[in-house]
């Protein structure tokens, strides 16, 4: 999700939903193929923090904060609402993204990534009234 929060900085939200998804995962993504052993240890590591008690979920808190922030940014510069709760949507984001890095991880088949993805999660804004 490190990658999320450098696609925030360096991809502002611009053009219509879709573009700034699919310009943000592109950003995120690229983290994830620069350097795969770091999306390893990072499963790995979350993995872990979900086995240990004591480390109480600050990890996949920070996932979904950084995803819920990045949701509302594209939402405020593309004149869009979602049509569910922003959380949920976010919930999606981390799920997906997690899963495809994995699936990545072990194929590496960079074309069936995310864009995809970006199209289907761009349905889920409408119009903000």
């Amino acid at each position: 999700m490190s990658g999320l929060i450098a696609a925030q900085q360096a991809t502002p939200p611009r053009g219509t939903v879709e573009e700034s998804l699919v310009a943000s995962l592109r950003h995120c993504w690229e983290t994830v193929e620069d350097d795969p052993n770091r999306g390893s240890v990072l499963m790995t590591l979350t993995q872990h923090a979900l086995r240990d008690a004591s480390l109480d979920g600050g990890a996949t808190k920070a996932y979904h904060e950084t995803a819920w922030a990045t949701l509302a940014a594209i939402a405020t510069s593309c004149g869009v609402r979602w049509s569910m709760p922003v959380e949920q949507v976010a919930r999606m984001l981390v799920v997906v993204t997690d899963g495809v890095t994995l699936a990545w991880l072990v194929d590496r088949d960079s074309a069936a990534a995310l864009d995809s993805f970006a199209r289907q999660l761009a349905g889920v804004a409408v119009a903000a009234a």
